[in-house]
């Protein structure tokens, strides 16, 4: 069956997947797909395997099994959290998941058995709320991406570890292939192996990337929190380095940027929307490109008293002329400067206006849109001097 779900009304038996046939009418699903995944174990308990046991749970249509249902009545929800039969169809896979650990340790398989625990993507907002995450499933906001991650392997660690890493299911491959002891050559894979950050809390330094390029239809209007009321999302891309996450969305050429850490929500697009009353104190200097599109941005930097610097629009990979003059240029002074389509690693010079290039302190390019130079301490000699910044690649 190519069915990503168990049809209408499809969680209790007779079945509507072509390839499980029924034991009795009523069986629930979740427990079925538990009962042959211990079938299993037992025909290759002398062996080594690999079992993928996919529960269709807790994927639509909503439907638990009386007893778990009856359980939630009498329980108060929260935060979105309060759908009896969602709860249910949860517990199941609990229950279900507790049955196939005990089935492995009868089977004396448990102390070997690494373990993997996940989901393949976030709930439906309208029925199950990922808050404080924004969005569901669909979306490129962390309420669609991030989901569960338990691993669990008796033999190498009895401790339990929590680790912020940033992984991905692309990394389950070389874990299981570096348990195994595997000299296969992994080079070409995107994932890495886990299992040295199994028994430590030390981040992993890497960087994730998704790509996504189609519709997805909206689910409810009022609660997907999309950027749009059509749809989920539209063609874009993703990537996380460490804190920060930086959306591209390919039909306006838009961009995100969230700090994930102060802004776990995903509501404060610092690319967009940045908190611009520090930008005055911290001795900055915003060079904008003028456009229509960035007249509010323009306006909303003014307001905070901050010196800023129209750029006319054009290619801002040639030469930007700020004049800065030298009452506004001191030592270890900030430029940010915001245009479009700045190169992966944009090369950047300061130019004096006795043609002496000053190399910057630092420069960072913070997304596709927008780079910072620090200006070093500066010879005497060269101010005051109209200021340019040269953008290559």
């Amino acid at each position: 069956s190519n069915k990503g779900n168990p049809g209408k009304n499809g969680y209790f038996s007779p079945y509507k997947i072509d390839f499980i046939e029924s034991n009795f009418n009523g069986e629930y699903l979740t427990d079925r797909i538990a009962k042959e995944a211990i079938s299993f174990f037992k025909k290759n308990q002398k062996k080594s395997f690999f079992a993928n046991i996919s529960f269709y749970s807790v994927h639509t249509p909503i439907q638990g099994k009386k007893e778990w249902i009856d359980f939630y009545k009498l329980k108060e929800g929260e935060n979105g959290q309060d759908n009896n039969a969602y709860g249910a169809m949860v517990s199941s896979v609990d229950e279900n998941i507790g049955k196939i650990i005990q089935s492995l340790k009868e089977l004396n398989l448990y102390e070997s058995s690494l373990i993997f625990f996940t989901s393949d993507n976030g709930g439906i907002r309208a029925i199950s709320n990922q808050y404080p995450l924004r969005a569901g499933k669909g979306s490129y906001y962390d309420g669609g991406i991030k989901v569960p991650l338990i691993i669990k392997w008796p033999k190498m660690s009895k401790k339990n570890i929590v680790n912020y890493s940033n992984v991905s299911q692309l990394d389950f491959f070389p874990t299981i292939l570096d348990a195994l002891k595997n000299d296969l050559k992994t080079n070409n894979l995107d994932g890495v192996s886990l299992k040295n950050y199994m028994t430590n809390s030390t981040i992993i330094d890497r960087e994730l990337f998704f790509h996504f390029p189609i519709y997805l239809e909206a689910y409810n209007k009022s609660e997907d929190q999309g950027r749009d009321p059509l749809f989920r999302t539209r063609p874009g891309s993703v990537i996380i380095s460490n804190n920060w996450k930086l959306h591209h969305y390919f039909e306006d050429n838009e961009v995100e940027l969230y700090d994930l850490k102060n802004d776990p929500d995903e509501f404060n697009d610092l690319g967009r929307s940045n908190d611009h009353s520090k930008i005055r104190e911290e001795n900055i200097v915003v060079c904008i490109l003028d456009r229509p599109r960035h007249h509010d941005l323009i306006n909303e930097v003014r307001s905070t008293g901050a010196r800023i610097k129209l750029i006319p629009d054009g290619d801002v990979s040639a030469v930007i002329a700020t004049s800065i003059d030298e009452s506004d240029l001191t030592a270890n002074q900030t430029i940010v400067i915001t245009g479009s389509n700045f190169s992966v690693s944009p090369v950047v010079k300061i130019v004096g206006n006795d043609d002496t290039e000053i190399t910057p302190a630092s420069t960072t390019r913070n997304s596709g849109t927008q780079i910072t130079a620090v200006i070093p301490t500066l010879n005497a000699s060269l101010e005051p001097f109209d200021i340019k910044v040269n953008i290559s690649s």
